[in-house]
């Protein structure tokens, strides 16, 4: 498989070693996640008790690269927020910077598809 932007829905599926996990973890060293998309990953940890500290460590040893966000990336999550109630911001940063990238998505959430054209949604099941 190569490289691939990883949505928040497929790591925390990998973590709850929900179906789809494997196609994750063959995936996730050197793949790519937002800086947005991980912020909502450690809060998902913090929701389970899990401290922060911890939370980051245990996605610095996954392999998973970061992708920050810049004043480009936030201008097309905004459109695509703007014009998509069913969007969390989350969702339009993984989206807008997988347009960037040129990369393919993969997710555990199937509303990503087609809500951007020329970025491809690969869903995890």
């Amino acid at each position: 498989m190569g490289p691939l932007l990883l949505h928040r829905s497929a790591l925390l599926a990998y973590f709850r070693r929900a179906p789809g996990a494997e196609r994750v973890e063959a995936a996730i060293d050197g793949a790519i996640m937002s800086s947005v998309d991980r912020a909502e990953v450690l809060e998902a940890f913090a929701r389970h008790g899990v401290p922060l500290a911890e939370a980051d460590a245990i996605l610095h040893g996954t392999g998973l690269l970061d992708a920050p966000a810049d004043s480009s990336i936030a201008s097309t999550a905004a459109r695509l927020l703007a014009a998509d109630d069913a969007l969390t911001s989350g969702d339009a940063f993984c989206l807008a910077t997988a347009e960037r990238l040129g990369l393919p998505v993969l997710a555990a959430a199937p509303h990503l598809g087609g809500r951007l054209r020329g970025v491809e949604v690969w869903a995890l099941a």
